[in-house]
């Protein structure tokens, strides 16, 4: 008896295929929905049973495989400052191009934490995309940053200084090799300034270059992008390539402080959601969805996939280009794996994940 199974349109052959080992290009693609299904407080360990363990986001692992478990977590498990998921998202759907935000969003209230990328990435194209906005008026330094270990080596976001406190005045910008103002970059080639504004959410999409010959490396920043159809059509925001980044290891969003000397600056306050990384365009654009993973017998057929795509869920079907997608009933969720179980059909029957 032969079967056939589905996934999108295609053919699933049963198995897994791992990505390459770590290598110095980014693998493989990383997601991170901030979809906790609550409230949680990193800050609050007692009440923090999902931020600090491996089983949120997908695919922040050596390959960058959404197949299989994470490696790293959020401030390495261990967050000291206010880093909160709400039950809100930052876009609700409302920005064009990339699919729309899921789950919850992160809030983070005059604090940080980080997140290793699993990879150490000096060469090739890394992306990385993610909505940003901010939730006082204060001028603060709201951002998200790429580092090296503790080296912050990129970052974009609203910035002001304990002793400038008009840096970027309010406006979107990058800065580079944590050089503030001195590396600070707002716009290029006579693009206009974007101010960050104030519950304004942003659709930010960054390109890294990496220089092969270990000077300079081009980087690209597309905000709010119309269309995510073709990169080749968006205008960057920021096009720069006068600094020699060196590797990434980890990203971390951040908002600062509240100063008193030598400028008075209120605390800042920003949200962030949809992280995703990659080493296309397309795969920090579009919303991941993971292959079904498929065992069967003579008695039974068990359809998988992993719990921390909470968007996705199962249809089936006796046909492939006859008959509606119906929804598979009977799904369970052990907390790793969203699976269900039927016995085995007579004939074919095929299995797809879908997504709002």
């Amino acid at each position: 008896m032969k079967k056939y199974f589905t996934h999108r349109g295609r053919i699933v052959f049963l198995g897994l295929f791992p990505f390459a080992a770590q290598a110095a290009p980014y693998n493989g693609t990383a997601y991170e929905p901030f979809d906790y299904g609550i409230v949680v407080n990193a800050s609050n360990p007692a009440t923090d049973s999902n931020l600090n363990l491996n089983n949120r986001g997908v695919g922040w692992n050596a390959a960058g495989d959404p197949e299989q478990p994470n490696t790293t977590v959020w401030g390495n498990g261990v967050t000291t400052a206010p880093f909160v998921v709400t039950n809100t998202i930052v876009a609700a759907g409302t920005l064009p191009g990339p699919a729309p935000s899921v789950g919850n969003r992160i809030q983070v209230n005059a604090g940080t934490a980080g997140r290793s990328l699993g990879q150490i990435v000096d060469s090739g194209s890394l992306y990385f995309s993610f909505t940003i906005q901010r939730l006082t008026d204060s001028i603060r330094t709201i951002n998200f940053a790429l580092f090296a270990g503790t080296v912050e080596k990129f970052g974009f976001g609203q910035y002001a200084t304990a002793a400038v406190a008009a840096t970027s005045e309010g406006n979107l910008a990058a800065v580079f090799l944590n050089t503030n103002p001195g590396n600070l970059v707002i716009g290029s080639g006579g693009v206009t300034p974007i101010p960050m504004g104030t519950g304004v959410p942003h659709q930010v999409i960054i390109r890294i270059d990496f220089d092969t010959s270990g000077i300079n490396d081009r980087v690209r920043v597309y905000v709010d992008p119309s269309s995510v159809a073709d990169e080749s059509a968006l205008t960057p925001y920021v096009d720069n390539e006068n600094f020699d980044m060196g590797a990434i290891t980890t990203l971390r969003p951040f908002s600062g402080g509240a100063t008193t000397t030598p400028v008075a600056l209120a605390a800042g306050s920003g949200t962030f959601d949809e992280i995703r990384v990659g080493a296309t365009f397309s795969s920090v654009t579009s919303r991941l969805v993971p292959g079904l993973n498929i065992t069967g017998s003579n008695e039974a057929v068990t359809v998988s996939w992993p719990s921390s795509f909470s968007w996705c869920f199962l249809q089936q079907n006796v046909a492939l280009s006859t008959g509606p997608w119906a929804a598979s009933a009977g799904v369970e969720d052990n907390g790793t794996l969203k699976s269900l179980t039927l016995p085995s059909p007579a004939g074919r029957l095929f299995f797809r994940l879908a997504q709002p």
